[in-house]
């Protein structure tokens, strides 16, 4: 376990996403204001507790961080650094939609010490964007992409969305081969899913979309795989790729049993074997009336965890954990079962490790909740 990091969670978009399940609404200003206040109000009260520990990274997310003005967004950072110790080598990330994106706020992002900026891409194909309901266009990914490479100091990470209706490879290659041009550090590659309670999601229940077969979005995820590893990218999650010594050590804390303290409404904080979290809810938070849930860990939930979230990476879960299990021939005996019943290879041991193969990766949802069947402390 490394150090801490720090997650901030900004709840507020231009609009709202029709496959985003995630906690956020459209902005209003006099709501915005008193959100910066009361988050600020949040880092002074929590951070008494934290003092003695040195945070390595911060993330802030949402939502659409920069929808916000950029000195109201830096004048919470200055007051997270100046509460918290935040290490002077801390990796600092923003999320940033291409809309957005001006050069006097990068400018700004820089000189409060954000160094990795966290761009929102999801397609380089207009139909692809209208469909998932963002309003930024290919030109307008272009056009942040240049502004952000103007700045040599910011490492860039960029998301692309795969598993669309009627995806083709081909289809997914533009995106891939526009984004190459500008080499980022760092790529997320997410399948599209059709999350409960999201307008995508009761198109599909309403037979208005058809989603892709499983098979294309398999065909798809190998592709980007492969495409990938041969530009120099490490495959390091499920979703992630990274050129070497940029993997996200924000989002590896959440894969490998570190602590970390969520800001905002909704976000949430693991710490030790307790984990606790803000309510998704605006009016409480603004008002000051929101009461944080607390979760204590006892051992079998531990193991499942570091299961679920271990065998997303390509480190893999450490067999280690077992220990902890009254019997764990089952186990060993379930993984022998999973890869006998398959054409090909899904879980392999190295050392003390389990890790998943990349077809493996694909099925991993469905082996987890086997090998979860065996989990016996």
């Amino acid at each position: 376990m490394g150090n801490p990091g720090i997650y901030i969670h900004i709840p507020f978009c231009l609009n709202k996403c029709p496959y985003c399940d995630f906690f956020s609404q459209v902005a209003k200003e006099d709501e915005i204001s008193l959100f910066l206040h009361q988050l600020q109000q949040e880092i002074k009260n929590k951070a008494p507790l934290y003092t003695s520990y040195a945070f390595d990274t911060v993330y802030i997310g949402g939502g659409t961080p920069n929808c916000l003005e950029s000195s109201a967004l830096l004048e919470c950072l200055a007051i997270l650094k100046q509460e918290l110790n935040i290490t002077s080598d801390a990796e600092i990330t923003l999320e940033l939609n291409p809309e957005c994106i001006v050069p006097e706020d990068l400018k700004a992002y820089e000189q409060s010490g954000i160094n990795r900026l966290s761009l929102g891409t999801q397609s380089f194909r207009n139909e692809e964007l209208r469909f998932l309901g963002r309003i930024h266009n290919a030109k307008k990914n272009l056009e942040a992409l240049h502004l952000i490479r103007a700045f040599n100091t910011f490492s860039l990470a960029c998301d692309v969305i795969t598993g669309l209706p009627g995806q083709s490879v081909d289809d997914l290659q533009v995106s891939l081969d526009l984004l190459q041009k500008f080499s980022p550090e760092h790529l997320s590659v997410y399948i599209l899913t059709a999350e409960e309670g999201t307008p995508y999601y009761q198109w599909i229940q309403e037979d208005r979309v058809k989603p892709l077969e499983e098979e294309q979005v398999n065909i798809l995820w190998k592709f980007a795989h492969h495409y990938l590893q041969d530009r120099g990218y490490s495959h390091y999650e499920v979703s992630n790729f990274a050129k070497p010594e940029y993997h996200s050590r924000h989002n590896s804390k959440y894969w490998d049993d570190s602590n970390y303290l969520g800001f905002g409404p909704s976000a949430h904080s693991r710490w030790d074997r307790t984990r606790f979290w803000n309510p998704p809810d605006l009016k409480s938070y603004l008002d000051g009336t929101y009461q944080p849930v607390y979760e204590t860990i006892n051992d079998e939930q531990w193991l499942i965890e570091q299961l679920m979230l271990e065998l997303r990476t390509e480190k893999g879960f450490d067999l280690n954990y077992l220990s902890f299990l009254k019997h764990s021939q089952p186990f060993f005996d379930m993984i022998s079962r999973l890869n006998s019943e398959s054409e090909t290879k899904l879980l392999e041991i190295e050392g003390n490790f389990l890790k998943a193969t990349p077809e493996g990766w694909i099925l991993l949802d469905s082996m987890i909740e086997k090998l979860i069947e065996k989990i016996d402390c």
